[in-house]
């Protein structure tokens, strides 16, 4: 069996993106199993891809589509940030931008 040692690195990293919710989106505050998606793209491959809630992992998903269910916590108009990772079968990471909702 030989290796194949010609085949150049991959050294692209993977896109992604909260699509749901919005940036600057209202949610209930205190809602049960809230919807978080993100949509990832790489050139070979996504491997799984990460959510966070205020930097704390929430889930990571395997497969497309990538969501979580989050446990809003009670309490009125308070802000948090949500954002998503992507990986590669390589390690290669990709960050989407940080969407802000605020409870009501």
């Amino acid at each position: 069996m030989s290796v194949d040692n010609t085949s150049p690195p991959d050294t692209t990293l993977p896109t992604v993106s909260i699509s749901s919710p919005t940036n600057n989106a209202t949610i209930k505050a205190g809602s049960r199993n809230f919807p978080i998606t993100a949509t990832a793209a790489d050139n070979v491959g996504v491997a799984r891809v990460a959510i966070y809630v205020n930097g704390s992992l929430l889930c990571s998903d395997l497969s497309a589509p990538y969501s979580c269910s989050w446990n809003v916590p009670n309490g009125k108009n308070k802000k948090y940030s949500l954002s998503a990772k992507a990986f590669d079968a390589r390690g290669n990471e990709g960050s989407s931008a940080v969407i802000q909702v605020i409870s009501n």
